[in-house]
């Protein structure tokens, strides 16, 4: 297939999605209230961004890209807005024909790899859910 060499980045938006799926099997956080916390601290940090990611920032916002994520056809269009930003020609747009297809293996290897991600965090004491809340909290 054509779209392989893009496998990796379409991987990396749609486990986005599938973390948004199952979001309160891994958190207590509110997804709205993390995601509003998320786009406060964006804002409050605006003037230490270099001028074109505080202009990202602004679409992300005006867009809420962070929940557009929430849904397959957000992701579509996500795949598609990607591949338009590839400087060479490409047959990355389309890609969610894939994802659908693949769907319950895509999402058998979020789990997979969430799991041993948690592990991972767990093992090294890296952060804990009492610091996610604490963060979103402070902000909030």
């Amino acid at each position: 297939n054509e779209r392989r060499r893009f496998a990796g980045v379409v991987t990396d938006i749609v486990f986005d999605y599938f973390l948004i799926k199952h979001w309160q099997q891994f958190t207590k956080v509110d997804f709205d209230s993390f995601i509003d916390a998320c786009y406060q601290g964006l804002e409050q940090n605006r003037q230490w961004m270099p001028q074109r990611m505080q202009y990202v920032v602004s679409k992300m916002q005006e867009t809420d890209w962070l929940r557009s994520y929430s849904s397959l056809d957000g992701i579509a269009i996500t795949i598609d807005q990607v591949s338009k930003r590839i400087r060479f020609e490409n047959t990355m747009a389309g890609a969610i024909e894939e994802v659908n297809q693949h769907y319950d293996v895509i999402e058998e290897v979020f789990f997979a790899l969430f799991k041993h991600l948690q592990a991972q965090v767990n093992s090294a004491s890296i952060e804990s859910q009492a610091d996610t809340e604490n963060a979103v909290n402070s902000i909030n």
